[in-house]
């Protein structure tokens, strides 16, 4: 399996199709899906676990949630909140980032 993965990342096409390939290439932008998979749902201030600038992710999380990778609901008790999670597709993604990122951390020298 570890030699598919690695296959499919080199390629691409397995983590997910052309329409969202230029977003995953942006900084921070599979720290960010990575996140949101592993903590389920996060607010704003949570994003600086991957980027310390604020403006920098709410940007990234815009642009997610414009390929449909992230949902965004707003709270407003106590106070207007925005909580981010990842879609059905996101989380796709992120189950396919995971396998790459398992395989690439367990040393595998199975490459082709």
């Amino acid at each position: 399996m570890g030699t598919q993965v690695l296959r499919d990342y080199q390629t691409g096409s397995q983590v997910c199709d052309e329409e969202h390939e230029s977003v995953l290439r942006l900084p921070h932008s599979s720290g960010l899906i990575l996140l949101l998979y592993d903590e389920k749902e996060i607010i704003a201030s949570q994003m600086k676990k991957v980027c310390k600038n604020y403006n920098t992710m709410a940007a990234l999380a815009r642009r997610l949630e414009e390929e449909g990778l992230v949902e965004v609901v707003m709270r407003s008790s106590p106070r207007v909140t925005h909580i981010y999670f990842l879609s059905d597709k996101g989380r796709k993604v992120a189950e396919k980032l995971k396998e790459i990122e398992n395989y690439i951390y367990k040393g595998e020298n199975d490459v082709p």
